[in-house]
């Protein structure tokens, strides 16, 4: 796929200084610009948008959440599946709910969507972005920790045409071993330790 390069003049100009573009070539194969340590990667316009339909009808459509995302809570949500649209339909979104530990004793659940065309492993939205930077979960390095700190992945920030959503990318689908079965979807290789 070719990636289209994300210009400056897309943020507010309060963060266009942390802006570093890391490839001068702009035909390069990896194009990535960093902000604040989250790489983007925009896709063409021919790409399927995301839109509200793709959600759950009882979850906020306009922001590409669930009710319950962004608010902190003193116990962790089951990490889970939600298929929206049915096995006929022509189409559906494989979406996946878990929370982040933010404090002690404190969870933060976000909302992604599963989608192998998205090359890399986690995108995130701006908003979601914010919350795991000030909790300090989404580092300078751009890596965000998962599993208790026990691993470390790189955090890209959600491509325009796709914001507010949070994606989860293909390499995680295939790091993670997701497998879709008569039962749903699951992540065979997800250990989960907030």
């Amino acid at each position: 796929r070719n990636l289209v390069p994300l210009y400056n003049d897309s943020f507010p100009s309060s963060t266009t200084r942390n802006i570093h573009l890391l490839s001068t070539d702009m035909k390069k194969k990896h194009n990535k610009q960093i902000l604040r340590g989250i790489s983007s990667s925009p896709f063409e316009e021919a790409e399927v948008l995301l839109r509200p339909a793709d959600f759950p009808s009882d979850w906020d459509q306009n922001n590409f959440r669930h009710p319950t995302d962004h608010i902190a809570t003193n116990a962790p949500i089951e990490p889970h599946f939600v298929m929206n649209g049915t096995r006929h339909s022509r189409h559906r979104k494989t979406l996946f709910r878990i929370s982040f530990k933010v404090a002690e004793g404190k969870y933060v659940p976000f909302s992604f969507v599963v989608d192998t065309g998205a090359p890399e492993k986690l995108y995130f939205g701006q908003e979601s972005k914010m919350i795991l930077e000030n909790c300090k979960r989404l580092g300078d390095d751009g890596f965000i920790h998962l599993n208790g700190d026990k691993h470390k992945s790189e955090a890209f920030l959600t491509a325009q045409a796709h914001e507010p959503a949070n994606i989860i990318g293909l390499k995680m689908a295939e790091e993670y071993a997701l497998s879709y079965t008569e039962n749903g979807p699951s992540f065979l290789e997800l250990d989960v330790e907030y």
